[in-house]
């Protein structure tokens, strides 16, 4: 922010300064974090510049207007565009020409978006329920196969057909997992993969894929192996142990008599 306007000029001439002289010709880098790390390294050259009229450098300068800056406010602006969405019946916000899901519990709610240059994040209230890279494609839908599993688990059969499987870049592993829960559960395995996944929500994505991983290097792959994997039981179980305590178990029979009692006290109640 400028304190007066006749600083207005001065600032707009610092802009196109730095487009002459930092963007022509365009930079040319691999990704953007490589162009950032350029123009850093011509921002730290440019600090040796003498400030046109005096005798000071722009890093002399800057050290010395420092001081006077105003502190940052408590919380950090949110560098996005904020838009307040409703989720469709398909449990999609649109933004932008294109469609994000959501969980579907919270489909036909209202709820707010935040567009960041590189990612999408969708909050309820203060809570973000679901974060996207950012598409600058028009009329695309952008799934995850996460916010969909309530109803996949309701209807196994529909998820090799489902819109967010369809799309949905299943990694190595999840393909593996997948492949090897359908050759051993027949039928059920898609339903016991969908149990699997449901896991990533309860303990995070990170530790059911090297529960995976695991299952499928021990090749004992079940969505209760997983389970016990990822809970953090991942000893081995010892058969003898098992007999060990088996032995030692002693389980009470009830007393069937008193099931005789009570026939005789209602027939005797019913003949008064």
């Amino acid at each position: 922010m400028v304190a007066t306007p006749r600083e207005q000029g001065r600032v707009e001439s610092l802009v196109g300064y730095m487009r002459r002289n930092y963007f022509v010709p365009v930079p040319e880098a691999e990704s953007f974090e490589e162009l950032n790390r350029i123009l850093l390294a011509r921002l730290l050259e440019d600090d040796k510049r003498l400030v046109p009229g005096k005798e000071m450098t722009v890093g002399q300068a800057w050290e010395t207007e420092k001081p006077k800056l105003r502190p940052l406010p408590r919380f950090p602006h949110r560098c996005c565009v904020s838009r307040p969405v409703k989720a469709s019946h398909l449990s999609l916000v649109t933004f932008d020409s294109n469609r994000y899901s959501v969980p579907v519990e919270y489909g036909f709610s209202k709820l707010t978006l935040y567009a960041y240059a590189w990612h999408i994040e969708i909050s309820c209230g203060d809570r973000i329920i679901a974060t996207h890279e950012r598409c600058y494609d028009r009329g695309r839908e952008i799934m995850e196969v996460d916010h969909y599993l309530a109803l996949l688990l309701l209807r196994p059969g529909a998820f090799p057909y489902a819109r967010p499987v369809r799309q949905w870049k299943m990694p190595p592993v999840y393909r593996d997992c997948y492949e090897a829960l359908c050759r051993k559960h027949s039928g059920d395995g898609v339903r016991e993969f969908l149990q699997v996944l449901a896991l990533g929500r309860m303990y995070g994505k990170n530790a059911v894929e090297s529960a995976m991983t695991q299952a499928l290097a021990e090749n004992l792959v079940s969505s209760d192996r997983i389970r016990q994997l990822v809970s953090g039981n991942s000893a081995t179980v010892d058969q003898n142990l098992w007999s060990v305590h088996l032995g030692q178990v002693k389980v009470v029979l009830p007393d069937l008599n008193q099931f005789d009692r009570l026939r005789d006290m209602a027939v005797v109640g019913g003949s008064e």
